[in-house]
């Protein structure tokens, strides 16, 4: 047990929601996060409160203390917080911990704040579903725009409104609500016909969800969309999604008709391409609308930026450049995991009072295994290995938290070779082949290689999509997508210094500062957590070699 005369206090903060994480403060520094489809191993797993949940182990045992140290555990749940699932009291070693209750929303915002460091801010959340009306504190409530109406408790279960769009203002560590917009999710056809048929739009985050599933028949393919894309043309105008009306965004579902089919792609290629790229332009439209609405209402130039709808890369580009904002923060878990970060920020706030959010966001928090560091004469075959067209899987330090691998759990190659796409997405990531591959660039040449507004020449947690310069396209074919564009991350060698010296070493013996940089895991599966782990893909799959800590495994020792 910690001695509670030195610690700050410990706040447990819960993601009680598909994808669900637990994030654990000592005072205002994040000690370690972790997200439970990590240990579980099932992806999105949730987290489910009242039950014993893997995390909970997690987070004490890499911490040091025990259950009976945390002063506070602060629960983001994503549906009613009256649940029985939600009910700490039932949790076998929670229950005599002081909590509290946040909304989604909320705590997608207040984690985004926390990690930008700004003192005072725009923030803005946009998703496919926060709270329910209902559960919404009072303060919320009085800033919902548009109609909208609690329904009774024997409603239709699929039908409460519920956040889709949330505006505030931050000062001092303080949160202010300041718009919201809610939609009732409607599943089924109006009109009572049984063919297959989209979701009703509602929102934007579900306007693109309805179109993923619709597509790949699962709602979670929302990436798959955005690289899909670039393939097709815009056939359907914004006006076929949405219309303002007022204040509001309102949907429409006449396309839907257009899509009555139950078969997923690849079939109706050229017509679900087409959709893809419809879809992200209404996207990209409505967002705007949004988002001038915001900057209308706050007299902040700094945004905080969270929710699932700010994992769309090539959106959150035309933020950027529409110079709506000075600064802009995009909340690198900006999805559902990252609301145990504002949980527990609320908590550590409730208990200390009101105060500037720490900043610094850091993108490794899980535990780090003790595996040491590769030595330079390691790296310098590695990267001969590179070079020689080796898929090279990479493991350092503590795991990424949230979607992307930013150079700790990472499957590296050589950005120069054409055969990317069937070495990594066909034989190794089980993926389709139109799946673009991103690069993890030195950030002292990104804007050599990368059209990067000066204002913003970096894009450190790879949650942007900007063109490759076309000079210099022909030399990186294998992150270049099909409409000359790229998903960079930029690092600093103090970001992730392992990876960064093999790029230094890369570029020494290639002119080329950059590797292809795409996740250590296996399509329908979460990235790696343990060596173990990363071991068993080595042995699973077409991987010539794993950097592994201080050591390079070859794939000639599998069994």
């Amino acid at each position: 047990m910690v001695d509670r005369l030195m610690a700050g206090p410990w706040i447990l903060g819960l993601a009680a929601s598909h994808n669900g994480a637990a994030c654990l403060l000592e005072g205002t520094r994040i000690v370690v996060a972790i997200q439970e489809e990590r240990l579980t191993r099932v992806k999105r797993a949730p987290l489910v409160p009242s039950l014993p949940f893997k995390a909970l182990d997690y987070v004490l045992e890499t911490a040091g203390i025990t259950v009976e140290d945390l002063d506070m555990v602060v629960l983001a749940p994503l549906h009613s917080p009256n649940a029985a699932h939600h009910d700490l009291d039932r949790h076998p070693r929670l229950a005599s911990v002081p909590r509290a209750i946040i909304s989604h929303h909320y705590a997608h915002a207040m984690g985004a704040y926390a990690q930008s460091g700004f003192d005072e801010s725009a923030i803005c959340v946009i998703d496919a579903m926060g709270s329910m009306s209902v559960d919404l504190p009072e303060d919320e409530r009085r800033v919902v725009l548009g109609p909208w109406l609690d329904l009774e408790q024997d409603a239709d279960p699929g039908c409460e409104p519920r956040e889709l769009v949330s505006f505030y203002e931050a000062s001092g560590g303080a949160l202010t609500p300041l718009e919201k917009h809610l939609g009732a999710h409607q599943l089924y056809d109006p009109q009572g016909d049984m063919r297959p048929r989209m979701m009703g739009f509602v929102g934007l985050g579900v306007m693109y969800m309805a179109v993923a599933q619709q597509i790949f028949g699962h709602w979670s393919a929302s990436g798959k969309v955005m690289g899909l894309a670039p393939l097709g043309t815009p056939r359907y105008g914004n006006e076929d999604f949405w219309h303002v009306d007022g204040d509001t965004l309102v949907f429409k579902d006449a396309l839907h008709q257009d899509f009555r089919y139950g078969e997923r792609w690849p079939q109706h290629g050229d017509a679900y391409a087409d959709l893809a790229a419809s879809v992200q332009s209404a996207l990209e439209g409505g967002l705007e609308h949004l988002w001038s609405r915001l900057r209308r209402a706050t007299q902040s130039r700094h945004l905080c930026y969270a929710g699932g709808v700010a994992l769309n890369s090539v959106a959150n580009e035309r933020l950027i450049q529409s110079g709506a904002f000075t600064q802009v923060f995009i909340m690198p878990a900006a999805e559902d995991c990252g609301t145990a970060i504002g949980a527990a920020y609320h908590g550590l706030y409730a208990l200390t009072g009101p105060r500037r959010g720490p900043g610094a966001a850091c993108e490794f928090l899980g535990r780090d295994y003790g595996l040491g560091t590769p030595s330079d004469a390691l790296l310098d075959e590695v990267c001969d290995r590179l070079i020689a067209g080796e898929v090279i899987a990479w493991f350092q330090g503590g795991s990424e938290f949230g979607p992307r691998a930013l150079g700790h759990r990472s499957r590296l190659f050589d950005p120069r070779r054409h055969d990317a796409s069937e070495r990594l997405n066909l034989k190794v990531k089980g993926r389709e082949a139109f799946r673009p591959f991103a690069p993890v660039v030195m950030n002292e040449y990104a804007s050599d290689w990368f059209d990067l507004d000066p204002l913003h020449p970096e894009s450190p947690f790879m949650l942007r999509v900007v063109p490759v310069s076309p000079s210099k396209r022909a030399r990186v074919p294998a992150i270049t997508h099909v409409d000359g564009s790229t998903r960079p991350q930029t690092l600093r060698a103090e970001q992730a210094p392992s990876l960064y010296r093999l790029l230094a070493c890369f570029y020494e013996k290639t002119g080329v500062p950059m590797l292809l940089n795409t996740s250590l895991n296996v399509m329908g599966e979460p990235i790696v957590e343990t060596p173990d782990e990363a071991l068993s893909l080595l042995n699973r799959l077409e991987i010539d070699a794993l950097v592994l800590g201080a050591q390079l495994m070859r794939a000639s020792t599998r069994g």
